[in-house]
């Protein structure tokens, strides 16, 4: 976690950056390991769900701007 803003200067790797926010989460703030799978799980569902909605929102924009 040390490395970590030098780290970021350098690349941005997501792996990396989800180590490390799955280590602070769980060591600093005492999360539970099975919440942050959790937290993960949901996100990735309405990241999913909410694609369909945004492409239909951006196809009609597109119409109106071209």
């Amino acid at each position: 976690m040390k490395i970590f803003p030098t780290y970021k200067a350098l690349a941005w790797d997501y792996l990396f950056f989800y180590t490390i926010d799955f280590l602070f989460l769980t060591q600093i703030k005492g999360i539970s390991a099975a919440d942050i799978m959790l937290k993960s799980a949901f996100a990735s569902f309405f990241s999913l769900i909410v694609q369909i909605p945004v492409n239909i929102i951006i196809e009609f924009l597109e119409e109106k701007i071209v």
